[in-house]
């Protein structure tokens, strides 16, 4: 996060569509900050720099400011298993939309 504190969240989204392809599928584990700060707090004493709750709710606003409007979205609030089972079925319909 701190080396693309220089960018704007579309700056950074133009250097990769330079670099990159745009991938067939976009999968975002979606989790709230308060979550995901609390997460954090139940499994670490110590926290990265960006680990405060209004950093964690900067970076999400970023990140939906770019996301494509294709991107799925898995709730990572889920067990494991259930947001595993959702990303693949991402991927799988990704691939039957690919070869049609």
């Amino acid at each position: 996060y701190d080396a693309y504190q220089a960018f704007t969240p579309s700056q950074i989204v133009q250097q990769s569509r330079e670099r990159f392809p745009e991938p067939d599928v976009l999968l975002f584990l979606d989790i709230a900050p308060e979550a995901a700060m609390q997460r954090i707090r139940n499994t670490r004493q110590n926290f990265e720099s960006f680990e405060t709750l209004e950093q964690l709710r900067r970076i999400d606003r970023a990140y939906r400011s770019i996301l494509p409007p294709a991107t799925v979205y898995l709730p990572a609030n889920q067990s494991p298993e259930q947001v595993l089972a959702t990303a693949v079925w991402a991927i799988e319909k990704s691939r039957r939309t690919l070869k049609s």
